[in-house]
């Protein structure tokens, strides 16, 4: 009689991902951001690497994309240089892209966005060592008749103007901005304002 073979096979379980498209200026939801995503499990090498989970999702009216049953894996959004829309710019994420998505995980991963046309600074502040955000540093932007400070969020971020009722406008000008964090030396330069400006500003630590 023949042998019997058996053979076993390992499925992995699936995980869930969010992706949350976000305004910096009021943490709210931006909808219709459309995003390319491949990902997941390879199923070829040739001619290049292919995958399982290969699609265009947009962001609904809560910013969010909600995607179940994925394949544990890497994942990337192939789109990220164009991103955003005739309104809003995309900043950042909250991890580093490709990212991976593990077995029974429910993973959410956050994009950062910048209104374009409004006459605004967004400042990252970071340490100059290991270039990580810096949570809580108190970062002051002013000018005379303009004087406001904010601290940064978790990811290091400080956003001006401030949201106001009514709307404060910033105008277009050199204004000063000064930075402080326990632990860091000080810092203070300028900024020229016309339209959104990026500012990028590295911490030195004591």
């Amino acid at each position: 009689e023949g042998d019997l073979i058996v053979k076993s096979f390992i499925i992995d379980k699936t995980g869930d991902l969010t992706i949350r498209s976000i305004n910096v200026e009021n943490d709210e939801g931006l909808s219709g951001i459309d995003f390319d995503l491949f990902g997941g499990r390879k199923i070829s090498n040739e001619p290049e690497y292919e995958f399982n989970f290969k699609s265009t999702e947009t962001s609904n009216s809560s910013g969010e994309i909600i995607l179940t049953d994925l394949s544990p894996g890497m994942y990337n959004v192939t789109n990220l240089d164009t991103l955003g829309n005739s309104t809003y710019a995309y900043i950042e994420a909250d991890e580093t892209v490709p990212f991976e998505l593990h077995s029974e995980e429910n993973k959410t991963v956050t994009f950062f966005f910048a209104d374009k046309t409004k006459d605004s600074v967004l400042a990252k502040i970071t340490n100059a060592a290991d270039e990580n955000p810096i949570e809580g540093a108190t970062v002051r932007l002013w000018k005379e008749g303009f004087d406001q400070t904010v601290l940064t969020s978790a990811n290091g971020f400080a956003y001006f103007p401030l949201p106001a009722d009514p709307p404060i406008i910033l105008e277009k000008a050199t204004y000063t901005i000064e930075v402080t964090a326990d632990g860091y030396q000080d810092y203070t330069g300028e900024v020229v304002v016309d339209g959104l400006v990026e500012k990028a500003i590295a911490l030195t630590a004591l």
